[in-house]
């Protein structure tokens, strides 16, 4: 089948994506016939194989249904590196990079540094410490060994020197597991409230994984008071928390790392001018 003759039958079914319908049909046929966007604009006459062609249809199915691209591609870019993501973890998101460029920002000199990544997911976090700072010793935590499988993946695929382990932040055995030697604790954990699903796309709600985006409406902080506490552990003096939060739940946030021993802590806005991001320090 010619790209243009593929590209217009993908522009009908893809209508119901809106204003994504483009940008997903470029990613589509770069995907599986690894032609770019300026190739597939200067030689439209192209033949694309049977093989592409199947793999294209049957993704655009699959999005019919709702499940999300990334998950479809088993592919997600996060700064600037392609990870590996499946309905074990949650799709990487634009906040948690603007949070990953704040650390990384904040400690350009730094040659060495420990790291801990709790509820590490992709390893997407964890991953681009390490490659963008590879003489920082980076670790990611969680509670699952199935995200640990992907998180590993992802290591492997980018050559980054991560170190992964098993560990539930809320037991009493995650909370005592620091040993103060950490300069650096950096988390996106749960933080959205199960009276918050219906306001989330049926992509998201439907297909990530729920225990990695929901908390109970009765203490939708506990991921952040228990990271409060491990870090009180695990912390150097003046060592630093960076943490992804929920914009309706941002000063209530910042004010549990205040009443938990931390100081300098500072709310920072998203791209988007939403309160998303708190650095704390610990006194």
């Amino acid at each position: 089948m010619r790209l243009s003759v593929l590209e217009r039958e993908l522009k009908l079914r893809l209508h119901f994506l809106g204003e994504e319908a483009h940008q997903t049909l470029r990613l589509l046929v770069e995907h599986y016939t690894g032609a770019d966007a300026i190739a597939a604009a200067l030689h439209p006459e192209t033949e694309v194989g049977d093989s592409a062609v199947g793999g294209i249809l049957n993704a655009v199915s699959e999005l019919e249904k709702g499940r999300p691209l990334q998950y479809v591609l088993r592919e997600a870019w996060f700064y600037g590196r392609p990870f590996t993501v499946d309905e074990r973890v949650l799709v990487p998101r634009p906040e948690t990079e603007e949070l990953v460029h704040w650390l990384l920002a904040e400690h350009p000199d730094a040659e060495k540094c420990r790291v801990a990544d709790w509820c590490t997911g992709s390893g997407c976090i964890a991953v681009t410490l390490a490659a963008e700072r590879p003489s920082w010793s980076c670790e990611g935590m969680d509670a699952f060994e199935p995200v640990l499988q992907v998180a590993r993946e992802n290591a492997a695929k980018a050559s980054a020197d991560v170190s992964f382990r098993l560990g539930d932040l809320l037991s009493d055995a995650g909370l005592s597991s620091g040993d103060g030697g950490y300069d650096l604790l950096v988390s996106n954990p749960p933080y959205v409230r199960l009276c918050e699903k219906n306001l989330m796309p049926a992509r998201v709600k439907d297909y990530e994984p729920a225990e990695a985006l929901f908390v109970p409406d009765d203490d939708p902080l506990l991921f952040y008071r228990a990271l409060a506490l491990w870090g009180r552990n695990a912390l150097r003096r003046n060592g630093q928390l960076y943490v992804e939060t929920n914009e309706f739940l941002a000063p209530e946030t910042a004010g549990l790392f205040h009443e938990h021993g931390y100081g300098e802590v500072t709310l920072r806005q998203d791209m988007q001018g939403k309160n998303r991001m708190i650095r704390a320090t610990l006194l």
